[in-house]
């Protein structure tokens, strides 16, 4: 008999999870954490980044769109990341993939401080994000394989919730040290940032103690002995999952991730600006009738508009944080599909605190809801050995099965 049928169901989820199990979790939010944070660093340094890679008499709106840029540049190596390091962690073990992602995004993230134009610094954060992509796919598949099937909703929830940690320390990070006038120098001006980027490297810190305390879980290394026996079986072809009655699943499962995370990055840059822009009136309009010109009254009071702009994350990425921990639980009440159309709809009228609650609880919602149905159909379909047999990292497993 297994431990799910042994379990009361009036038992409180956590109730049953072992002490491996809480450490998976844990090392993976921890990984998902500094995840995060090389992500978001950019987003809280770009206004200073922008002015010390472009030549200076570049006007704004050619800024904007540099920023722009390197930010679309990274989803798409997110993605690309996601899919490649999912498909290999199918081949050599998610501890192992999850080691390879670490020192990715961390390498290259520090590499990043040491960018002298705009165009060095959009590659190395194409390379950042295929870490950071990485890292979540993997990371959350282990999770979902090895956390017991009345837990995992939760357990992913948790786990989705944690980056808005790595928001926050992002955030500390543009307050007191990109927004320090104090670590400004004459010899480097730009070394605000760029001391910001360079902490970057700390995470790698982290695949020690991957190394030395996660094993692979025992659903993927029944995987690989399925595959030794039968190589039609081998995981890892992307190209599975576009064939057959996986395709509009597949394309389904894609969009609703898509539309989630765009809308969710396109809020939390908006959250930022909106409070910057307001303390920069704020400052221009106590300036008036002052023979002061406005740009050197805005450059003195550089560090109090900088704290506005990161209260304007903060509070994005808190409204982001109650959506994640919230839309799980809500979900196994009234069911994923239709709490991703409810959130569709209530994106329309949303805005600032009211919209990242919302997207990040459709993301949330959308990818647990993906892994459970990948995990349903491994059971149904007498996949080999537990019900988690079947991967659950986005694009790497040819056994994959996504139900809507």
């Amino acid at each position: 008999m297994s431990t799910a049928t042994k379990r009361d169901e009036n038992s409180p989820w956590w109730k049953g999870v072992t002490r491996y199990q809480w450490l998976v979790l844990l090392i993976a939010s921890l990984g998902w954490i500094f995840d995060t944070f090389e992500g978001q660093i950019f987003v809280t340094s770009m206004n200073e980044m922008m002015t010390s890679l472009l030549p200076k008499d570049v006007p704004s709106e050619q800024r904007d769109a540099v920023a722009k840029l390197a930010l679309g540049v990274f989803l798409i190596g997110g993605a690309i990341g996601g899919v490649f390091f999912g498909m290999l962690s199918d081949r050599i073990g998610r501890a192992r993939t999850m080691i390879i992602t670490i020192l990715v995004y961390s390498i290259f993230t520090c590499m990043t401080a040491f960018s002298q134009e705009a165009w060095q610094m959009i590659v190395l954060r194409f390379f950042v994000a295929m870490g950071v992509g990485g890292e979540w796919a993997v990371a959350s598949a282990m999770v979902a394989e090895v956390i017991p099937r009345w837990a995992r909703v939760r357990s992913l929830g948790i786990f989705h919730a944690t980056s808005t940690l790595g928001s926050y320390l992002a955030i500390a990070a543009g307050a007191f040290i990109v927004g320090n006038p104090a670590l400004k120098t004459e010899a480097i001006p730009d070394l605000n940032w760029r001391l910001a980027f360079a902490v970057g490297a700390l995470p790698a810190l982290l695949t020690i103690w991957i190394r030395v305390k996660l094993k692979e879980p025992e659903s993927w290394k029944k995987a690989q002995e399925v595959a030794k026996r039968d190589p039609t079986k081998r995981a890892g072809r992307i190209g599975d999952l576009f064939k057959g009655e996986l395709r509009r699943n597949t394309l389904v499962g894609v969009a609703l991730a898509s539309i989630g995370l765009a809308t969710f990055w396109g809020v939390k840059i908006y959250g930022r600006d909106l409070m910057r822009g307001a303390a920069e009136r704020e400052v221009v309009l106590q300036n008036v009738g002052s023979s002061v010109d406005n740009q050197a009254v805005l450059e003195a009071n550089f560090s109090q508009i900088k704290k506005k702009e990161m209260t304007g994350h903060f509070l994005v990425m808190t409204g982001g944080l109650i959506g994640m921990l919230a839309f799980g639980p809500i979900s196994e009440r009234i069911g994923r599909a239709v709490r991703c159309c409810l959130d569709c709809l209530q994106k329309v009228v949303s805005d600032f605190i009211g919209a990242p609650f919302l997207c990040s609880g459709f993301w949330s919602v959308a990818s647990t809801r993906v892994t459970r149905s990948t995990f349903r159909n491994c059971s149904r379909r007498g996949c080999v050995g537990q019900e988690v047999d079947c991967a659950s990292t986005w694009g790497a497993s040819s056994r994959h099965r996504f139900c809507f």
